[in-house]
């Protein structure tokens, strides 16, 4: 199993844990059934705002989807830091202060290859 079919399971999980119907979630976040089934079966790759919108629906952190990838990536892989990272830079209420964090690590990241 990839990452995404991993992500897309526990949305479905959850989903159902929750007796939240397809049609219902998908309605909610703006998309249809289709486009869900979708991202929940790992055919289509899940984008962050989407991630985002899931996760304040079913009433997790995004840090939820992460639990049990170390399994599926390698030991020095980066997502463990970037959902600490988007947990902690939802925190930040004042767009002043997020603009801040992003131009720091836009500063940070400058002439540096992205992490695979």
């Amino acid at each position: 199993m990839g990452i995404d079919e991993h992500i897309g399971e526990l949305v479905r999980q959850r989903r159902d844990d929750l007796a939240i119907g397809l049609s219902n979630l998908a309605n909610d976040l703006g998309m249809s059934a289709a486009e869900l089934a979708d991202l929940e079966s790992g055919r289509e790759r899940i984008r962050a705002v989407q991630l985002y919108r899931i996760a304040r629906r079913l009433g997790v952190p995004l840090s939820y989807f992460y639990a049990g990838l170390s399994a599926l990536v390698e030991p020095d892989d980066t997502l463990p830091d970037v959902a600490r990272l988007i947990e902690a830079f939802q925190l930040i209420a004042d767009p002043a202060e997020r603009k801040r964090v992003l131009d720091l690590a836009e500063s940070l990241a400058d002439g540096k290859a992205a992490v695979p």
